[in-house]
């Protein structure tokens, strides 16, 4: 339903759409959500930039809505994503080498 409305909106290939999603679909207990979205996590995550532009709809759904997913629901949530093959470890390596030099 998600995906075919994405698709009408000729939105279903686009990175961002990524970022919008998490913050849409996803609660607090999105680690636990990850697995019935995965279906259309598969469909949509097609390169590294999806990949990132996930991460970021990660950071505003733990920054911005959800601030307790920051200390333990963040790294469950990366786990997930691994788990069912739509985030590469290079990737979120790669974010956190970002985050350290943005961060210090």
């Amino acid at each position: 339903e998600v995906y075919r409305k994405a698709q009408e909106l000729d939105i279903e290939k686009k990175h961002k759409t990524l970022q919008v999603l998490f913050q849409a679909l996803f609660s607090e207990n999105a680690a636990a959500e990850v697995e019935s979205y995965a279906p259309l996590l598969l469909k949509m995550v097609s390169s590294e930039k999806h990949q990132k532009s996930m991460l970021g709809g990660i950071e505003r759904l733990a920054g911005l809505e959800h601030p307790s997913l920051v200390p333990i629901g963040v790294p469950k949530i990366l786990m997930a994503l691994y788990q069912i093959d739509v985030l590469d470890e290079e990737v979120v390596t790669m974010g956190y080498a970002h985050l350290e030099e943005v961060c210090g």
